[in-house]
């Protein structure tokens, strides 16, 4: 069984509730209403001409079908949304969720990828700790690390180590700080991030986008603290060759990938890098 990383956590929980409440409508309704239709069955058997006896049959067993037909319906909707949609992509992880006993953080993306960033990952080299400011500025100045926070990568990846062999958790919420909570790909990178202030959208489109705050490296080395984002996934650059630490999923927790390039996850989307680090 293979996972979704659904990149607006906070809809994980609503979504869960919501196919709750659907799956507990989806049993009681339609019984009630057999109990009615067998009823007004019997009350039609023992008085044929009772008005609109023939209609409130057929309306009580069509609204049960209806019922319970309606988590199919919503599926089947939710099936021809582009899964890089937040809302589809969200759905389909808390539907595969309730059937998952064992999962690996691998994904699986039916139908169209999104468009990778990169031209060819095979343009990075190997990553180290050390500054290639001067690189990243000849490369794109306009988008050069500011390095204003006095957070270096090194510290980002020093402190997201301090959690290998914690638990992962699809939906978790984590705030960065110890005790740690159990959380997915994104919380885990965003709360690494946020126990040294700095923000990280959830949404990956913000993190592309964004050229004040975060840079897409391409055609420079990768270092410690870059974002690696797939489709469904991501990971934080050690700064030591390819390797990344990452929530990997239920069956492993978070823990380390020798290569971001091949961990299982997919084609890499981008790397991104936040431009308040200091390197």
């Amino acid at each position: 069984m293979y996972i979704l990383c659904c990149e607006e956590t906070e809809l994980i929980p609503i979504f869960t509730i919501t196919r709750n409440i659907m799956q507990l409508i989806q049993i009681i309704v339609p019984i009630l209403l057999i109990i009615m239709i067998s009823v007004n069955l019997v009350q039609l058997i023992n008085n044929p001409d009772l008005k609109n006896g023939k209609k409130k049959l057929f309306n009580k067993a069509f609204a049960a079908i209806i019922v319970f037909m309606t988590p199919v319906i919503v599926d089947a909707f939710l099936a021809y949304i582009p899964s890089s949609i937040s809302v589809s992509e969200c759905w389909n992880e808390v539907k595969e969720r309730k059937f998952s006993t064992s999962v690996d953080y691998v994904s699986i993306y039916d139908g169209e990828k999104p468009s990778t960033i990169i031209n060819d990952p095979n343009d990075y080299e190997k990553g180290n700790k050390k500054n290639t400011k001067s690189s990243s500025n000849s490369n794109n100045p306009s988008k050069a690390s500011t390095g204003t926070s006095g957070v270096t990568g090194a510290d980002i990846v020093a402190y997201a180590e301090k959690f290998v062999g914690k638990p992962y958790v699809r939906g978790g919420s984590w705030n960065g700080e110890i005790p740690y909570h159990p959380t997915d790909c994104v919380g885990f990178v965003k709360g690494v991030y946020k126990h040294f202030g700095i923000n990280i959208p959830s949404n990956a489109s913000t993190l592309i986008n964004n050229s004040k705050k975060f840079t897409v490296v391409t055609g420079q080395p990768v270092q410690a603290g870059d974002i690696v984002l797939y489709a469904h996934h991501r990971a934080l650059i050690t700064g030591k060759g390819n390797k990344v630490v990452h929530a990997m999923g239920e069956a492993y927790g978070i823990g380390h990938s020798k290569n971001y390039k091949s961990c299982g996850a997919g084609a890499v989307r981008a790397v991104i890098r936040v431009n308040a680090l200091s390197q």
